[in-house]
Formats: structure tokens, sequence, C-alpha cells
């Protein structure tokens, strides 16, 4: 009875041990966030909404405060910390939990490797383009290179 406790425990710590992975993720997609409310002006279209007034300092370098305090604007985040410092690594916990453990860590290594890649193409997409790309549209683009690359080989 003893071991198959400590084996349990011994495999859920050794399933979180993987989760290290998930961090470049998650500080990606909280400075997607970032950008989006800074420079696209969201705190400011918010702030508008409710009614606030936008303080403009002239002095030191012509900025813009928003109207809004810390706590407000940390609302913003509230959905995104819940998802990406909560739900995702304890989905990824319970799932490595259970797989063997050679595969743990490559499970959780392509699940972010995978998920850091479509975030700094979606980052890319937004600097561009001014928006997002349908997952359509990046699923097209994948297989348009993909035969590029084949068709530069017969050639």
């Amino acid at each position: 009875m003893r071991s198959t406790v400590t084996d349990s425990k011994q495999s859920w710590i050794s399933a979180a041990r993987s989760l290290w992975l998930w961090i470049p993720p998650a500080l990606l997609s909280l400075y997607i966030k970032q950008v989006l409310l800074v420079q696209d002006r969201g705190f400011r279209i918010a702030a508008r909404a409710l009614g606030r007034i936008e303080r403009t300092r002239i002095v030191p370098a012509l900025t813009t405060e928003s109207g809004l305090t810390f706590l407000e604007k940390a609302s913003f985040y509230r959905a995104d910390l819940l998802l990406t410092c909560f739900a995702i690594p304890m989905t990824l916990l319970v799932i490595a939990r259970f797989l063997a453990p050679r595969w743990r860590f490559c499970f959780v290594l392509v699940c972010s490797a995978l998920t850091f890649l479509i975030l700094v193409v979606q980052l890319r997409a937004q600097s561009l383009v001014g928006c997002f790309l349908s997952y359509d549209m990046l699923w097209k683009a994948l297989h348009w290179a993909g035969d590029s690359a084949n068709r530069s080989r017969r050639i």
C-alpha cells in the first residue's frame, strides 16, 4: 500500500517537473495582450467608454494616461492569467501524469513549442497587417510553404 501511494505521488511530481516548458508560451501570450492593449490604445478606448477623462502630461514627454487605475488595467488580464497560468498547466499536468515517463517531457515540449510558434506568427501578423491570421489562413500558408519547398527541390 505504501509503495503505490509513493509511486502515485512520484508520478505527479515527475509530471509537474515538465510544466516549466509552458512558461515561454504563457509569457508570450501575456506580452501579446499587453501589445494589443497599449499600442492599439485598448486602455484608452475602455476609459472613454467608461467616461473617464484622459490626462496628458506635456512636461516630461507628451505621455497620455488612460484614466484607469492599476487594478482596472489588471482586470483586462484576468481571463488570460486564468487560462495561461492555471487551466492549461493543470490540463497538461493531468495528461502528462498519465503518460509514460519518457513521453511526458516530449508531450509538453511539443505542445509548448507549437503554441509558441503560433503565437509568434500571430504577433508578427498583428504587427505587419494589423490583425491576426485565421487558422484557415495559417493552415493554407503552411501548405503553401510545404508545396513551394517541394517545387524548389524538383528544379
